[in-house]
Formats: structure tokens, sequence, C-alpha cells
């Protein structure tokens, strides 16, 4: 009995931490790749490059979810 108790907790805390998790993943990914101190990145010096890179990223993940992306068995 203790260990299913127990076992529902933990199912209950990861839970809780996933959400924070898969906000802040993303959001840190982007911050990540537009603070590299490069001159050379592509849409570092365009106004609008980090909305295009979350468009983008949001589509791909979008995509993947609906399995557009997904690889055949083929």
């Amino acid at each position: 009995m203790h260990l299913s108790v127990q076992g529902s907790r933990t199912k209950d805390i990861m839970r809780t931490l996933t959400v924070p998790t898969a906000i802040f993943l993303p959001l840190n990914l982007i911050n990540g790749f537009f603070g590299m101190n490069f001159d050379t990145l592509p849409l570092i010096h365009n106004q609008t490059g980090a909305w295009r890179a979350t468009v983008a990223l949001t589509l791909i993940v979008v995509f993947w979810r609906k399995r557009y992306l997904a690889r055949t068995g083929r």
C-alpha cells in the first residue's frame, strides 16, 4: 500500500514539473541560439529573426505531433 501511494505521489510531482519544462524549454533553445557571440549566424541581424525562428520551431513541433514528419516503415 505504501509503495502504491508513493508511486502516485511521484507521478503527480512529475506531471507538475513537466508543464513548466514544456513551456520554458523552447524559449531557452531560441535564447541560446540568439545569445551566441557570432556574427555569421542566420537571422541574427534581422529584427524579425527571433519571431521567424519561433514560428518555424512551432510549425515543426505541430507537424511532428500530427505525424506529418514521422518516418514511414518503408
